[in-house]
């Protein structure tokens, strides 16, 4: 495809991969299930979202909290965020 269309290879296989990954992103964001706690799915029954929030108990998971200033700066302040993702950036 190299030169077609007035774009070289590179270019094309960027166009393709959008083409096939963005059709692939809105579909996981309608058909991926939140949370059990909070969980919209609407091909989920209310007997699948029960059996969901009672698996989540008996592991000793805890049930999802809001995002707060206290988490951020948690995870700003933890070593691998300054480590890896810093000097990535």
């Amino acid at each position: 495809m190299n030169g077609t269309g007035g774009l070289k290879g590179w270019r094309w296989l960027l166009i393709f991969d959008g083409i096939i990954s963005l059709p692939i992103a809105f579909l996981g964001f309608w058909l991926i299930p939140d949370s059990p706690a909070n969980t919209r799915a609407f091909y989920l029954t209310a007997e699948d979202r029960e059996t969901g929030r009672n698996r989540m108990e008996k592991i000793g998971r805890a049930k999802a909290t809001g995002l707060s200033w206290n988490k951020i700066k948690g995870f700003v302040s933890h070593w691998p965020v300054w480590v890896f993702v810093i000097p990535y950036v």
